[in-house]
C-alpha cells in the first residue's frame, strides 16, 4: 500500500465549525449552518483562541527589532508583538548585548529613569490601553536599536475560508472545544444531553494534551544573579 506523501492538512475556519455542528447533531454532513448558528460559533471560535493565547502558547514566538530615539526613554510597540521574553541591544552585525529584564516596582523604583547614558542595560514592558511601551534605562543618549523575542497575540477570525491561526495538529482539539462550548446555542430539544457530555469530556481531555503538547521535555531552575 502506497501512502499519500502529504502531510500538510489545511482545514478552514468554516470546516471546523461545521464539522463542530455535526459533532453535536444540529446539522447534517454536508449542510451549511444557519446565518446565526455560523456567527455565534465564530465568536465562540475566537473565544477559544483568546484562551489559548492566554495560555502563552510557544507556536506564536516571533522576533522583531524596535528603535528608541536618541534622548527618548522608551518606544511604543508594534501592536503585532505580545508577551516580551528578551531584549538585547544590536551593537553591532555580530553583536547583540542583552538588556535585564525589570519589573514594575524596580524600575518604579530608580529616582533617576530621565538619566542618559551611552547604553541601557536594563528595559521594563508595560501594557496600557494605548499600546504596549517598553522603557530602557539609561536613557540612551543616540539611537538605539533593540532586537526583542516575543509572543505575538493570536489572529482572530474574521471570514469562513480563512486558515486558523494554530498548527494543524490541533485542528481536532479546536473543533472539539468549540463543539462544547456550541452547545449552548441550542435548546435541550436539539441535543442530545449524553452526546454533550461526551464531548465536553473529549474537548477537557484535548485541550490538556494541547498544552502538555506545546510544553517543554524539562525545566531548570537556576539562580538569579544580577
Amino acid at each position: 500500500m502506497v501512502s499519500s506523501g502529504i502531510t500538510a492538512w489545511t482545514r478552514t475556519a468554516g470546516d471546523i465549525i461545521k464539522d463542530a455542528l455535526v459533532e453535536l447533531g444540529v446539522i447534517s454532513t454536508g449542510d451549511e449552518p444557519e446565518a446565526s448558528e455560523y456567527d455565534g460559533a465564530v465568536s465562540r471560535l475566537n473565544g477559544y483562541l483568546q484562551e489559548l493565547d492566554l495560555e502563552g502558547l510557544m507556536f506564536r514566538e516571533g522576533t522583531g527589532t524596535v528603535v528608541i530615539a536618541a534622548g527618548a526613554g522608551g518606544a511604543t510597540l508594534p501592536v503585532t508583538i505580545g508577551e516580551v521574553s528578551s531584549v538585547r541591544q544590536i551593537v553591532s552585525a555580530t553583536y547583540q548585548r542583552p538588556l535585564i529584564e525589570w519589573n514594575r516596582s524596580e524600575y518604579y523604583s530608580i529616582p533617576n529613569r530621565t538619566q542618559v547614558g551611552q547604553n541601557p542595560n536594563a528595559y521594563h514592558v508595560q501594557k496600557a490601553d494605548g499600546g504596549t511601551q517598553i522603557s530602557v534605562w539609561p536613557v540612551p543618549s543616540a539611537a538605539i536599536t533593540l532586537h526583542l523575542d516575543y509572543l505575538r497575540p493570536v489572529e482572530v477570525v474574521t471570514a469562513p475560508d480563512e486558515t486558523i491561526d494554530i498548527p494543524q495538529k490541533w485542528y481536532n482539539c479546536v473543533m472539539m472545544n468549540l463543539a462544547s462550548r456550541c452547545a449552548s446555542m441550542f435548546g435541550s430539544d436539539r441535543l442530545d444531553p449524553q452526546k454533550v457530555a461526551r464531548i465536553d469530556g473529549r474537548a477537557m481531555q484535548l485541550h490538556q494534551r494541547l498544552l502538555d503538547d506545546d510544553r517543554p521535555n524539562s525545566y531548570t531552575f537556576e539562580p538569579y544573579h544580577a
